[in-house]
């Protein structure tokens, strides 16, 4: 049975697509280049996220050079867009129905702490979550790096999970990615910042729609 499920931040529980594609398109401004549309946004999206500016023609060395000047770029103009994006459709009934029974829930994300927290604290929502581990500053390690493979490792192992007691939901290929390494089931939710046939190809555990979904997942596995 499962304890506990972990969530993605961005795309997964809150629908914030179009800001962070109004986001990273500051990049693509800042080097005078085209902009993407939100079509070619979710089919060129990947992690590490200098995957998705490479993909569309950003230089190597460029990345290299700027990845500090490119996360401010993006964090700055997200922040302001921040306070008006809402849940996702049927998160908050989801949150409430593992809350009731038992299970444990954590963020696991490639977004600012202090941001998630700033969040979920405005919309009485941090009692839902035993913890949110994200990044500390926006200084382009989330260009590069990815971490969330080691973090969850850890988690687990400082809980005393079984693996086989652990549901990962995210709506990119990272999540995948990761439960196959660590041996965990894995949700992935189209309507995220990846075209649901990209993220078909990658063969999930369970491909959702809506988070509310995962009740049904829960209650089979």
């Amino acid at each position: 049975m499962v304890k506990l499920v972990i969530f993605d931040w961005n795309g997964t529980l809150i629908d914030d697509l179009d800001e962070c594609l109004v986001s990273s398109n500051k990049v693509f401004e800042y080097e005078n280049m085209p902009v993407l549309s939100k079509e070619r946004y979710i089919q060129t999206s990947e992690f590490p996220i200098r995957k998705l500016y490479e993909n569309n023609g950003v230089p190597k060395e460029k990345m290299d050079k700027n990845g500090a000047l490119y996360s401010k770029l993006f964090f700055d103009t997200y922040q302001a867009l921040e306070p008006n994006i809402p849940l996702r459709f049927g998160v908050l009934e989801t949150l409430s129905w593992l809350k009731e029974n038992d299970i444990q829930t954590i963020i696991v994300s490639n977004h600012l702490q202090v941001r998630i927290e700033k969040y979920l604290n405005e919309k009485d929502l941090n009692h839902y979550f035993e913890r949110v581990i994200a990044r500390g500053e926006a200084d382009g390690s989330v260009l590069h790096e990815q971490f969330k493979e080691k973090v969850i490792a850890e988690y687990i192992k400082e809980n005393d999970f079984s693996k086989k007691d652990v549901l990962m939901i995210g709506d990119s290929f990272e999540e995948i990615d990761v439960a196959r390494s660590l041996g965990l089931f894995v949700a992935s939710i189209a309507g995220g910042f990846v075209a649901k046939e990209r993220l078909e190809v990658k063969e999930p555990d369970f491909l959702i729609n809506e988070i509310s979904e995962i009740k049904s997942i829960i209650n089979r596995i």
